[in-house]
């Protein structure tokens, strides 16, 4: 389990989670649009989620991909820690540096 988020003992939403830290996404409380659209770009449920920079809007990757999101939508999307991160957590720059390496 991601350190930062083993001491996480209440719900957490995606605008408060740390950098480098990766958690899963329990459940997306947007309204009906908003829903939409953060499911259109890959944010929903049981999806592994890494927060790449903080502020706004923040960088995040999910599924491969980096992208941006306004730290208030991030904000209704809430998350559970991971037990073991899995590679879609890593930085997608960092896994093309590390497939390249080997």
């Amino acid at each position: 389990m991601d350190p930062i988020l083993r001491t996480i003992q209440q719900p957490i939403s995606l605008n408060a989670l740390p950098q480098g830290a990766c958690a899963i996404i329990k459940d997306v409380q947007a309204g009906p649009f908003d829903a939409e659209r953060l499911k259109a770009m890959g944010l929903c449920e049981g999806r592994h989620v890494t927060v790449l920079k903080p502020g706004q809007p923040m960088i995040i990757a999910v599924m491969g991909v980096r992208i941006g999101l306004d730290r208030n939508l991030a904000r209704f999307i809430d998350l559970a820690p991971v037990e073991h991160p899995q590679p879609c957590c890593m930085d997608p720059l960092d896994a093309i540096n590390e497939e390249a390496s080997a």
